[in-house]
């Protein structure tokens, strides 16, 4: 005689079985939150940084060398509003421009995907996702305008990541200026959007192909 036994799973097992499932998950689940949030960042600074110099080689076509536009200005908002205005919004797609929520003095522009531009002289930042506004290097990026030609040359755009005052963005700026020695550096520290800190937080992420490397000292 021939005896046949159902196998099967018994109550106990999988009840042990979710549980595994659900404490693995939870413990990747921040990591998995941390890489999808890096991942955003990565993709729309590199989106924004080529769109930028497109739109303003465009309007180099009709206003000709940069170092002849009109300059932007420290302390006046409505100079701001009128160089976005005329450089970036009839060459672009933009939702609005106007005033921001952490600058009184600068132009801020809205793009669709939810970023967003702060444009003045001495403080020009990219925010990957408009309603984030805290963080220097996490939430904020700098990049800095350049209207001399010879400077423009010796880097490879008009609009580029944060170098301080270098002639070319390879200049002077290796690990300890980058991460520790400088006012500038990227460093594990609260630093907010509207300081010079961190500012060397773009550069990093620039030159390792817009991937934010693994040393990057801000979490996300």
């Amino acid at each position: 005689m021939n005896l046949k036994f159902n196998k099967a799973f018994t109550l106990a097992e999988i009840l042990i079985t979710l549980l595994i499932v659900g404490v693995v998950f939870a413990l990747t689940l921040p990591m998995i939150i941390q890489n999808c949030k890096k991942y955003i960042v990565e993709n729309r600074l590199k989106t924004f940084y080529s769109t930028i110099n497109q739109v303003l080689n465009m309007a180099k076509v009709d206003y000709g060398d940069f170092e002849h536009w009109d300059t932007m200005s420290s302390l006046q908002y409505d100079t701001n509003i009128n160089w976005a205005k005329k450089y970036i919004v009839p060459y672009t797609s933009v939702i609005d421009v106007g005033h921001g929520p952490d600058n009184p003095f600068g132009a801020y522009v809205m793009f669709k995907n939810g970023s967003m531009l702060r444009i003045q002289s001495d403080s020009i930042m990219f925010y990957p996702d408009k309603k984030k506004i805290q963080l220097q290097g996490r939430d904020c990026f700098a990049f800095q305008w350049e209207t001399n030609l010879d400077r423009i040359a010796a880097k490879k755009n008009a609009f580029e990541p944060y170098s301080g005052n270098r002639f070319s963005i390879n200049e002077d700026l290796d690990y300890n200026n980058l991460y520790n020695t400088s006012y500038y550096s990227c460093k594990n520290q609260i630093a907010s959007c509207a300081s010079d800190q961190n500012k060397f937080c773009t550069w990093i992420i620039y030159k390792n192909g817009w991937k934010i490397p693994y040393d990057y000292p801000i979490k996300f």
